[in-house]
Formats: structure tokens, C-alpha cells, sequence
């Protein structure tokens, strides 16, 4: 088969064989760097095929009319997708009614989600495994790997690698802004497609981090349910529009929310203190028959910023929704960050990660300074406790977010009077030991991603070891 090749650098001139010529023209999409990427492929000598030969669909999303609700069936957003997992948090919903019409678009087990549009997705993409009824919106493209000679947890994988994600980066058109990531492309992605055993060896590897996921889910489950069953405590007023009248309180309007108040203001006049909906449930939680503990009598928030490029970086964005594990990347940050150490607790409070929580669970980093930085005092034991209730409604409903602006953030003072209810001794050492186990299942499963990968990529540049393969068949 021909190669492409580079005739010159600067400027940018190159030869393509008739024989790879596509109906594509334009300076990017044949630069000596995407060149290179197609030889790469070339030279490995695996059997590919373009990706709709092996896909029985390959579709874009619709533009449904959403409900304002969280009622209905899910449809997946580009926010939706992220290199380790799909999740359904923050999705938007669809009736019932609207599902039925769309049906075409409901997504299977198996199904690889692309985002196609949209400028900081645009790319991304992951196998779909979750047993849940969704669909998905026009900003995502659906491949659907036929037959059984293909394993779809492998061609997943390889357009999560180096390689395919900058095959994908490659059929990118448009400017800023306006980036599109075509479905025709899609079906042309080269695939390269090493034997059978060999897929599945990878498939197998996502496979099994799925499951840890899945066995993560149930921890957190868990740890909710023994939490909701100890403090008995109803959440069904947060969405409703309600007044309140307590002998210091009194609404007086609800929009605009105006608050009469007997109490001190003292130097708190934000209106984040004296929302009705904050107030009422500080009201609520304090009839509980438990202890209640601000959170800066549980740990210490930690001031002060400081640069330390030998650690890996942690922003808002490398949050995960569902169990608020972290993903740290290697990335050289010019402003300023704070060095967190294990075990510190995270506090994002800029929209639109507002709240997201996270905990510093096995290394050192340095993280934005959009975090607030919280470190357990010693005689508390209970950090993943802690950890797990500040991610609980009965917490984090009691910040409202009224802050303005372009980039909105939450009263620092306000987070450090988030009221803990701190439940028998036991229960906290059962929640603490199962969030630990989440935790270390959702770094396994991220191992597992990144070495299955890696194995993509040797594969492609020939330094995959075969004995893998066999040692697995010999039980090894």
C-alpha cells in the first residue's frame, strides 16, 4: 500500500498516491503531522477498515424539546460523555411521549458515543454500559458495531488512544466556535484491527473496569442509604416554592426573596445567608436528633497559594460527577495553585462546577485555586465520612448560589458553616470504609483504562507483547 508522503516542512507540501486520495481538500487535514499519523497506521501492517464498514449504524443525535424537570427519560449531552465513563448526571430529560417518537435514537449497550460539535468536547467519546433508557441530543453521533467478527469495547478503546483520538481530531472542520466533527467522516476512520484474541484481551480490560465502576455505584448506594436511614430526613421542599415563618424568620416576598429577620446580621449580609430555602433547612436539620458540627470544627481550611510543578494538577473539570473521584493530568499550570496532600478535601466554588467535591485520595497535588482546601483535624478519623456528606443534598443545599457576575463564586465563610450531622460511631466507620473501597475500585478501573490504551498503541507501533495473550490462555 502507498504511503503518503511530505515533500517539505515549511511550507507545508505534500505527496498523496491517488490511491488515498479523499474527497476531502485542505491544508490540516493533509499536514505533514496527520500524514505521519496515516502512515503510522500504513506501516503497522494490521488489517484496517474504515469504521462504518464495520458499524451497522452510524448516526447523529435530534434536537428534542426538553422537559424542565428531571422527569422522563434521559437525553445525553456532549457534558455527558468523558474519556473514562458515561454518566447520566446533568443530563436533560425527555416526556415519554417525546421518547416514543425518537425511539430510533435510543441507545444500546455497546453503543459508542462521539461528540461532534461543540468547542472543549468536540472528540471526546466512550461505550455506553449503563442499563439505563436514554437517547441522546444532536451534538452526539451514535456508532453501532455490527456483527460479532468486531468488538465494540476495543474500537471504543482505540478512539480513546493517542491514535484515535487524533485520527478524530483530524476530520475537525469549521472555526473556533463553530467546530463540526462530521458524521461522513466517522464512517470513514481507518480502524486497524489486530485478531480476535487480541481485541478481546483489550475489550476485557473495559470490560472489567466497568464493573469496578458498577461495584463503586453500589458502595455509594450504600453509604446513601445508611446515611438517609439514619437521619430520616425529607428533601421534597428543596424544589418547591415555599414561605417561611420561624420566630426570627419571616419571608416576605419569594421573587425577589425578601427576608424580615430578628437576628444580628453582625458583618453577614450577603444574601447567600438568608435565602429562604437555606434557612429552612438549617431549621429543619437542627430538629434532628443528632449532632450537628460546622465543618471547620471537623478540619482546618487551608490558606495560601504555592506552585509545585512536580505534582499533577487537579481543576474543576477533572471532577467526576458521580462518585467525585479525581483525575489528575500532567499539565504545566502558569497560575497559581495550592498543594493539596492526601486526604485534604476539595471545595470548587465557581460555576459551573459549583460544589463538586472531591478528595485527595492516594496522591499529593496541586490544585486550582478555585478550590477551597479543607484538611480533617486529628482527632477526626472519619475524612471519607466527611468527604461523602459534604456531596449529600442536606449539605450542599444549604449554599444557594446568588452570587453574580461573569465568573460567580460561593462565600468562602459560607462553606465553613456547612452543618455535618454526625450519626453513631459505627455507621461513620461503615460509610468511611465503603467510600475508601469506592475509591480504591475507581482507581483500578482507571488503571485498567489506561493500560488497555497503551496496549492501542503498541500494537500500532509493533511493541506489543504476544505473551500476554498466552499467559492468559495458560491460566497464568
Amino acid at each position: 500500500m502507498q504511503n503518503y508522503k511530505a515533500i517539505s516542512i515549511k511550507p507545508s507540501i505534500s505527496f498523496i498516491n491517488t490511491l488515498l486520495f479523499e474527497e476531502r481538500l485542505d491544508a490540516k487535514y493533509y499536514s505533514n503531522f496527520n500524514l505521519a499519523l496515516m502512515n503510522k497506521l500504513i506501516d503497522s501492517n494490521l488489517e484496517i477498515k474504515p469504521l462504518g464498514e464495520l458499524s451497522s449504524k452510524i448516526t447523529q443525535g435530534p434536537n428534542p424539546n426538553f422537559l424542565k424537570d428531571k422527569t422522563g427519560v434521559p437525553c445525553l449531552r456532549t457534558r455527558n460523555v468523558y474519556d473514562e465513563y458515561i454518566t447520566l448526571e446533568g443530563a436533560n430529560f425527555v416526556s415519554k411521549t417525546e421518547y416514543e417518537k425518537l425511539k430510533r435514537f435510543k441507545i444500546q449497550y455497546g453503543d459508542i458515543l462521539v461528540a461532534i460539535l461543540g468547542e472543549g468536547s468536540i472528540g471526546k467519546s466512550n461505550i455506553f454500559t449503563l442499563n439505563d433508557e436514554a437517547i441522546f441530543n444532536r451534538p452526539i453521533g451514535l456508532v453501532r458495531i455490527k456483527g460479532s467478527k468486531t468488538d465494540p469495547f476495543y474500537v471504543s478503546t482505540y478512539l480513546r488512544s493517542y491514535y484515535g483520538k487524533k485520527i478524530l481530531e483530524r476530520g475537525i472542520s469549521g472555526s473556533s466556535g463553530q467546530l463540526v466533527l462530521g458524521i461522513e467522516y466517522l464512517k470513514v476512520v481507518p480502524v486497524p484491527l489486530p485478531e480476535m484474541k487480541i481485541q478481546t484481551y483489550i475489550g476485557d480490560k473495559i470490560r472489567m473496569a466497568e464493573k469496578l465502576r458498577s461495584e463503586a455505584k453500589l458502595l455509594n448506594q450504600q453509604c446513601i442509604e445508611i446515611f438517609n436511614e439514619t437521619i430520616k430526613f425529607n428533601m421534597d421542599f428543596i424544589d418547591s416554592d415555599f414561605s417561611i415563618s420561624f420566630d426570627d424568620y419571616k419571608t416576605l416576598s419569594s421573587k425577589p426573596s425578601i427576608i424580615y429577620t430578628t437576628k444580628n446580621f453582625g458583618m453577614k449580609i450577603s444574601p447567600q445567608y438568608y435565602h429562604p430555602r437555606r434557612v429552612y433547612l438549617l431549621e429543619q436539620l437542627r430538629k434532628l436528633p443528632l449532632e450537628l458540627l460546622k465543618l471547620t470544627d471537623l478540619a482546618k481550611r487551608i490558606s495560601g497559594k504555592s506552585k509545585v510543578n512536580s505534582l499533577r494538577y487537579v481543576g474543576p473539570d477533572c471532577i467526576d460527577n458521580t462518585f467525585g473521584h479525581l483525575s489528575p493530568v500532567e499539565v504545566d499550570v502558569s497560575s497559581n495553585t495550592v498543594k493539596a496532600q492526601i486526604e485534604d478535601i476539595l471545595f470548587c466554588r465557581l460555576r459551573p462546577n459549583l460544589n463538586n467535591v472531591t478528595i485527595c485520595d492516594n496522591e499529593e497535588v496541586q490544585a486550582s485555586a478555585e478550590f477551597l482546601q479543607y484538611r480533617a483535624n486529628d482527632k477526626f478519623k472519619y475524612v471519607y465520612y466527611l468527604f461523602f456528606v459534604l456531596r449529600q443534598p442536606t449539605t450542599l443545599y444549604q449554599i444557594v448560589d446568588t452570587a453574580i457576575g461573569d465568573r460567580p463564586r460561593v462565600d468562602e465563610d459560607l462553606v465553613d458553616e456547612l452543618l455535618i450531622p454526625i450519626i453513631e460511631e459505627g455507621k461513620m466507620s461503615d460509610i468511611n470504609a465503603k467510600i475508601k473501597n469506592m475509591y480504591a475500585n475507581l482507581r483500578l478501573s482507571e488503571s485498567l483504562i489506561s493500560e488497555a490504551k497503551q496496549d492501542i498503541v503498541d500494537i500500532i507501533e509493533g511493541k506489543f507483547d504476544n505473551s500476554k495473550i498466552s499467559k492468559i490462555a495458560e491460566g497464568e
